[in-house]
């Protein structure tokens, strides 16, 4: 899985700071609910990695856990519910291979 490099964007900024390529229309739009807990998840996100607490370089989020914790809320607060599930997924993903371990996913480390 290659990760998209997910930038801090302006904070003046009203359009998305990125997109999920190919998969416009595909996600089903997400409850009030469900976008406010993936955006709290998603913001745990942002502080470090959830495998080893580090910042790895080839994580999308990399960038975006240089910002303040204020702008941190605000960039994720602007991401589409599209943008959370991408993350979030993503980072199930990288978990599971990390976890694994097993000497095949060549970003094992911070």
């Amino acid at each position: 899985m290659t990760a998209r490099k997910i930038t801090p964007m302006r904070l003046d900024n009203p359009h998305p700071p990125h997109k999920i390529i190919g998969m416009e229309g595909r996600l089903e739009p997400v409850s009030a609910m469900r976008r406010e807990d993936l955006a709290l998840n998603i913001l745990q996100l942002t502080l470090h990695c959830p495998h080893d607490q580090c910042n790895p370089s080839f994580c999308p989020l990399h960038d975006v856990r240089k910002l303040t914790p204020e702008n941190r809320a605000d960039w994720v607060r602007l991401l589409t519910d599209e943008d959370l599930k991408y993350i979030e997924t993503y980072h199930e993903i990288c978990l599971h291979w990390r976890a694994l371990g097993d000497g095949q996913n060549p970003r094992e480390s911070c």
